[in-house]
């Protein structure tokens, strides 16, 4: 499941408004959806993981850009 082995990757190229990029994305949450091996809480829990995963980055990125434009002035 190409979702779960690179979950930010795929979420970082949906901000290029790249229609064949979104429609795999919504092809992977399907599938992790559809996965009848895992209960609804573990499909649950993946899927947050991809976002609490990408809001770390971007909480990151958001430190790093404001420690740079301190340094700047």
């Amino acid at each position: 499941m190409k979702l779960i082995n690179k979950p930010t990757q795929l979420l970082y190229s949906l901000h290029t408004d790249n229609e064949q990029t979104k429609l795999l994305f919504k092809q992977d949450i399907k599938n992790l959806l559809e996965d009848t091996s895992k209960k609804e809480f573990q499909k649950a829990d993946s899927i947050a993981e991809i976002f609490l995963n990408l809001e770390e980055k971007i909480d990151y990125l958001k430190y790093q850009i404001e420690t740079y434009q301190k340094s700047c002035v």
